[in-house]
């Protein structure tokens, strides 16, 4: 469910817990109001938090050395392409 949806759902719990003064046979509309009210709150939090771990995951991450030749590997945008630099000054590749 969307974030409107969630919104919704706790704003019409909260109109029928305070502003219905309504009564129906065989339901407590108060306490309807607060079980629609506790799922949109229960939904939106779980929503937020898989917004929250989706981001987390797909968080840039740490470049990292690759081990080999005392360099620093690091890959082209064509597949296969490799270049190693050196970390001396003499700036000869080291493959």
């Amino acid at each position: 469910m969307g974030t409107v949806v969630n919104t919704y759902l706790i704003a019409g719990g909260a109109l029928l817990v305070s502003a219905v003064g309504a009564t129906v046979t065989g339901l407590d509309i108060k306490e309807a109001g607060v079980i629609v009210m506790a799922v949109g709150t229960i939904v939106f939090v779980v929503g937020v938090a898989g917004h929250v771990l989706k981001l987390a995951r797909s968080a840039p991450r740490r470049r990292r050395n690759v081990p080999g030749a005392g360099g620093v590997r690091s890959f082209g945008a064509i597949v296969g392409q490799s270049t190693v630099t050196n970390d001396d000054a003499s700036g000869t590749p080291l493959l």
